[in-house]
C-alpha cells in the first residue's frame, strides 16, 4: 500500500510544475472574486511550505511544525515560487526512496498526510483557474478530467 500512495504522491507532486509554467506572474496575486480566499501564490507558499515540513517530520517521525523556507510575499514572485515547488517535490520524492528511512505506523499516517494536502490544494487551485478564467494545462485537464 505504501508504494500506491509513494506512486501517487510523485504524480501530485509533478503537476505543479506545469501550473507554475502555465501561469503569468501577475496570476499569482489573483484570489478569487467577490470571495473570502487568499492567492494562488499563498496557495503554492502552502504548498511548498508543507512539503518542507512534512518531510522533516517524516524523517523525524512526528510532526515538527510548520515552515516555508520564503516569506509569504515571495509566493507572488514566479522565481522564488517555481524553484521551490521543484526543489521540495525533489525532497519528498527522495526522502521517500531512502531505503534506510524505517516505515512506523507514524510515518505512513504523516505520508498520507502529505498526498492528502497536494491534492486538497489541487482542488483549490483549480476553483482559482476557473475564477479567473486562467488556462488550466494540459496535465490538469487529463489528471481531474477537466473542460
Amino acid at each position: 500500500m505504501r508504494e500506491l500512495v509513494i506512486a501517487e504522491v510523485k504524480d501530485a507532486l509533478g503537476l505543479y510544475s506545469d501550473l507554475v509554467a502555465a501561469l503569468p506572474e501577475e496570476a499569482l496575486r489573483l484570489n478569487l472574486p467577490h470571495l473570502p480566499s487568499n492567492t494562488i501564490g499563498s496557495q503554492l507558499w502552502c504548498v511548498a511550505g508543507a512539503r518542507a515540513s512534512y518531510l522533516k517530520a517524516i524523517r523525524a517521525g512526528t510532526w515538527q511544525g510548520f515552515a516555508c523556507e520564503i516569506s509569504y510575499a515571495e509566493a507572488k514572485l514566479k522565481d522564488r515560487i517555481g524553484p521551490l515547488l521543484e526543489s521540495t517535490a525533489g525532497q519528498v520524492v527522495a526522502c521517500l526512496e531512502d531505503v534506510s528511512l524505517e516505515w512506523t505506523v507514524e510515518r505512513e499516517r504523516l505520508l498520507l498526510s502529505v498526498l492528502e494536502h497536494e491534492v486538497s490544494h489541487h482542488g483549490q487551485l483549480i476553483r482559482y483557474l476557473y475564477g479567473n478564467k486562467l488556462e488550466i494545462p494540459r496535465s490538469w485537464k487529463e489528471r481531474y478530467s477537466l473542460d
